[in-house]
């Protein structure tokens, strides 16, 4: 913990996001550094599935403190003005009976490349079918080099290309995200909107 700290006192300042290793935050001191050095926005409080009929949690600001459920502690407690915090909402497995925050960490991996593009559908369609708050997917470098993997992967690329065809649905940075709700952009002016015009 002391060493995630010392790290981010060595933070290269222009960095505009953060995410603390395995989702572990570090609490009010976490923020103070974050505050402290002009960062905008953490990527790490985990958010659980909501229960049936409620929606999944949209980014927001720390402005008025953290009002969540801290799933994993050590959660801020203070007012941070300014920081945005963009929550790891997390996922259902595969086989619909666990949580995981990471798609390599599910209790249950999908076993094949459908079963892969099946269960990312399926948690994206939870998040499209209600409040359509982004729908992050937060995985680890070993989902692009283990040889396990490999049909998982494929089952990524096909998720990805099977939400291209949607007209309404976007792959665009964190930082996009928090651009978007700052300044929000009817859907059939956004491509001619900075910064999804890409000119």
């Amino acid at each position: 913990m002391r060493a995630q700290i010392r790290a981010m006192k060595t933070l290269n300042v222009s960095s505009i996001g953060w995410k603390t290793p395995e989702l572990k935050t570090l609490g009010n001191e976490q923020f103070k550094l974050l505050q402290k050095y002009g960062i905008k926005y953490d990527a790490t409080i985990l958010e659980s599935v909501p229960k049936a009929g409620k929606p999944k949690q949209w980014p927001y600001t720390l402005d008025f403190a953290y009002k969540g459920d801290c799933t994993v502690p050590e959660c801020p407690t203070d007012k941070f003005p300014g920081i945005w915090e963009l929550p790891v909402n997390s996922l259902q497995d595969y086989k619909k009976m666990f949580e995981c925050a990471y798609i390599d960490g599910c209790m249950f991996s999908p076993p094949s490349q459908e079963s892969t593009e099946d269960f990312l559908w399926d948690n994206f369609l939870e998040n499209y079918n209600s409040n359509k708050a982004p729908f992050g997917i937060h995985l680890r470098q070993v989902w692009f080099s283990h040889p396990a993997y490999a049909q998982n992967l494929r089952g990524l690329v096909d998720f990805i290309s099977k939400i291209l065809n949607i007209n309404d649905v976007y792959i665009v940075s964190a930082s996009d995200v928090i651009t978007w709700m700052e300044n929000p952009v009817p859907t059939a002016d956004i491509t001619n909107a900075y910064p999804w015009n890409c000119a």
